[in-house]
């Protein structure tokens, strides 16, 4: 499944090197060649572990020590929050795949090989059971948090997501899978908050003003028609005034109109290489997840250079 998530690409590239090696092993080749190859991967399993340990601690150490804001309260910049997926105005719901409307969503269409054919059994047994990604789609609409102090809507783009909703089917040699978050789904959020309020905006009323009356000046004959009161072509002053006061009012009811305007906050990736994390996991479930794979990666780091310097050995002495 394509996914936002690395480490998910990292192992799964281990496990095709694993099984590229076991292939290369059962063919005949000479030994030194099987032992450099075999060395290689070791190699290439330490560095990977090493990179997924650093990934994990990074991202659980994140979840463990940043404190939960609320959006009414929360600092601008890279915060966690904690609430509930809802819809925004104006942005409908998705569909995938399935046909499933939803809030976001992420597929796959993955086909399996034809090892029928092939005489080698653990290429057949490989083409076969293996599927192939052939296609992928992920929403990048918007949609919104509520923690219930206020929402926040949410840009998703490269977002690492981690959804509460997998659905996996098939049809002949092909796999659908679809991942999807729904409304009212629980939704834990590390990412850039900012927050803009039209009624802190400045507002030039002169310029402004100004830049009403320019509006009309460009267009001479319908400025004659609406303030040549006395029709003889000409706006007299008493029309400029009147003209500016018109001006004035409209500028002022316009200012209003937007300092009325409800507060926006908005949650996007952030700068400096912070991560930028939606997950329908709760954050305890979720720091286990990452400690699950530092866990892993530090064994591969381990079992890995242990190995290759163990057959580095048994090379020098072939």
């Amino acid at each position: 499944m394509h996914r936002s998530n690395p480490l998910g690409w990292a192992a799964g590239a281990l496990f095709l090197g694993a099984v590229l090696l076991a292939w290369y092993v059962l063919h005949d080749f000479g030994f030194i060649s099987k032992l450099v190859l075999a060395i290689g991967y070791c190699a290439l399993l330490s560095i990977a572990g090493f990179w997924m340990w650093q990934h994990g601690q990074r991202r659980a150490r994140l979840i463990e020590d940043i404190p939960t804001s609320n959006i009414a309260t929360a600092p601008q910049g890279y915060v966690e929050l904690l609430g509930r997926a809802v819809e925004i105005k104006d942005v409908p719901l998705v569909t995938g795949l399935s046909g499933t409307p939803c809030l976001w969503y992420r597929w796959e269409i993955a086909r399996r090989g034809d090892g029928g054919n092939s005489r080698d059994v653990v290429t057949a047994l490989f083409a076969s059971a293996v599927y192939w990604p052939s296609e992928s789609q992920e929403s990048q609409y918007n949609f919104g948090i509520d923690d219930g102090t206020g929402q926040a809507m949410i840009f998703p783009y490269q977002a690492e997501i981690i959804a509460a909703h997998r659905q996996v089917w098939y049809a002949g040699d092909t796999r659908y899978t679809e991942e999807r978050i729904m409304p009212g789904d629980a939704l834990y959020v590390l990412g850039d908050f900012s927050t803009h309020d039209p009624g802190q905006a400045s507002f030039d009323l002169m310029n402004e003003v100004s830049a009403q009356i320019s509006v009309w000046r460009a267009d001479p004959p319908q400025l004659l028609r609406r303030f040549d009161a006395n029709r003889n072509g000409v706006i007299d002053p008493n029309e400029w005034e009147a003209m500016h006061q018109e001006a004035l009012r409209l500028t002022q009811q316009r200012e209003v109109e937007v300092k009325a305007q409800p507060v926006i906050h908005r949650i996007m990736v952030p700068d400096h290489g912070l991560h930028f994390l939606l997950s329908s996991r709760p954050p305890e479930s979720l720091a286990g997840h990452y400690r699950f794979w530092r866990a892993l990666g530090l064994a591969f780091f381990l079992g890995g250079g242990a190995l290759a310097i163990w057959l580095g050995g048994l090379a020098v002495r072939a």
